[in-house]
Order: C-alpha cells, then sequence, then structure tokens
C-alpha cells in the first residue's frame, strides 16, 4: 500500500480534481494513490427521472457551538475541491450553521445549510444553496447536479492516544453529493443521496491506523469503499485512493473530540456503478 502523509500544520493546501456537474470549475489531475477499494451492486438503470426536490432550507442542529483553539483544522469539499488548513476566519451562526471558513463563505439571500451537526469540539455540515466566495469567484450551489461543499471543523489533538484498540459510533454523515462520472439521471433526488459507515482505530508506535468501510448510494447504485491508512502524528492526515479524481478515495485525519476521546475525520470519494462518483465527509468519534 503506497500513501501519502502530509502536515496541515503551518498551512493550508487545495487539491483540485476532475469533477462534473458544476463546482469550481478548475480541474487538475487525481491526487493520492492506493489503500482503497470498493464494491459495487448496481440494480437496473432507471426509466424516468426523479423528482426534483423542493428548494433547501437549513436543516440539522448542534448541541453546542463550536470553540475554535489556536490550532483548529478544516476540511472542505466540493465536485472539484479537496481543501484543509486552519480554519481563521469562521463564522458560525446561531443555528450551527459555519458561513465562513479559512478564505471560503457562504453567501446570497437563498443561503442554505444542511445536515447541520457539532458541538463544542466540532462543526460540519453542507452548503447547499446560495454561493460560496472565495479568492477564486463566486460559486453558485445546487442545480440539478446538486453542488455542494461539504466542510468539517475541528481542533488538533495534543498528543497521540494510548496504544491499543478504539471502539468507534456509527459517524455523523453530510449527504453525497454526485461529483461527476457516468450516467448522471438529472434531479436533486438523484444529486444527493445517503452513506453510511464504520470505523476501526488501533494504536502503536506508528501512530494511528484507520480502517473505514463506507456505504454510499446515489443516482440508484450503491458501493461501499474500504479505505485503510495511517495517521502519524496529530498533524499528519493520510491519502487514500483518487481523492481528488473521479474514483474512491480518502483524505483522512484525527482530532480532538474531548474527555480523551478522538475524531476519525474523512473528506471520501465513493465510485458507484457506470463511475458514477459521490463525495461527503464524514466523522466518527472513537474512545
Amino acid at each position: 500500500m503506497n500513501m501519502k502523509f502530509l502536515s496541515l500544520a503551518v498551512a493550508a493546501f487545495t487539491l483540485v480534481g476532475c469533477g462534473g456537474g458544476g463546482g469550481d470549475g478548475n480541474s487538475a489531475p487525481a491526487a493520492g494513490a492506493g489503500g482503497s477499494s470498493a464494491s459495487v451492486t448496481n440494480p437496473p438503470p432507471a426509466t424516468n427521472p426523479p423528482p426534483a426536490d423542493s428548494k433547501p432550507t437549513n436543516s440539522g442542529s448542534v448541541d453546542a457551538s463550536f470553540v475554535a483553539k489556536a490550532n483548529a483544522r478544516y476540511m472542505l469539499t466540493s465536485t472539484s475541491l479537496q481543501s484543509a488548513g486552519n480554519p481563521s476566519p469562521f463564522t458560525q451562526a446561531s443555528n450551527g450553521a459555519v458561513t465562513v471558513l479559512g478564505g471560503y463563505a457562504l453567501t446570497g439571500a437563498s443561503a442554505a445549510t444542511q445536515e447541520i451537526s457539532g458541538n463544542a469540539n466540532y462543526a460540519q455540515g453542507r452548503w447547499s444553496d446560495g454561493s460560496v466566495t472565495s479568492s477564486s469567484g463566486d460559486f453558485p450551489l445546487g442545480g440539478p447536479s446538486g453542488s455542494s461543499y461539504h466542510y468539517v471543523v475541528f481542533n488538533k489533538l495534543a498528543s497521540m492516544p494510548a496504544n491499543g484498540s478504539m471502539t468507534c459510533d456509527a459517524g455523523k454523515f453530510t449527504k453525497p453529493t454526485y461529483a461527476g462520472g457516468g450516467v448522471f439521471i438529472s434531479g436533486a433526488t438523484s444529486a444527493i443521496d445517503k452513506s453510511t459507515g464504520t470505523a476501526e482505530v488501533t494504536v502503536d508506535g506508528n501512530g494511528a491506523h484507520i480502517s473505514l468501510a463506507i456505504t454510499t448510494t446515489g443516482n440508484g447504485l450503491t458501493a461501499t469503499a474500504n479505505l485503510q491508512g495511517a495517521v502519524k502524528t496529530v498533524d499528519s492526515t493520510y491519502i487514500s485512493g483518487a481523492v481528488g479524481g473521479l474514483g474512491t478515495g480518502a483524505m483522512v485525519t484525527i482530532g480532538d473530540a474531548g474527555n480523551g476521546a478522538i475524531f476519525v475525520v474523512a473528506s471520501y470519494s465513493v465510485a458507484l456503478g457506470n463511475s458514477n462518483v459521490y463525495r461527503g465527509i464524514a466523522t466518527f468519534t472513537c474512545h
């Protein structure tokens, strides 16, 4: 297994990969290699486009507002963007939605955030309507391809947890959105679907060894991606598979969940049948 390790402690980085169906309008070769596989189940293709959803509104809630420390970090992903780094400047609305994250901001009268979740240790959600403003310009969200930006922000661990195995919960997921490839049925109900998954963590002298199994459904297709790698230090991230391109992969790191627990944070892509690729963010809490 070949993996790349990178530090987020000094500066933010952005990987821009090939994508379709809206997004930033930027493209570049895929990043990362190895450490991933996917099993695919392909039902018969749909004959009629599904009905479009109504205009998105804010959904979800938080237990408490996120308390950002000096070592806070974020991940942000969209159709053709993978970005990570320090979230300053950072703004969180009273409903728990993050509206400013580093160099990115959710703007516009129709701005909406869905799958909002979080507490004092993290904040997660999906910018689903409005526009995303950055140094690269303004990018509209929504539309037939369900163009969205998925985000998570959390604090870095002070040190690696003690050696041994950890038990993880069922995770918090943003709804995965269509990233490109394949035969796409236009309409919000096929552009935005669901993911579930599991995480396993074992810590030793070489870091936190993390195995993820993420099952994603989109456009009437289902696949399970198996992703493995090791986070060597509290500052590092592992990249498994085709993170920035149209394939299965993930960018995975760990964070401070409080009270001795850790977060396993994954910005992932899953390749479904007919080369359809869906993308989202998952956060697991492990003890």
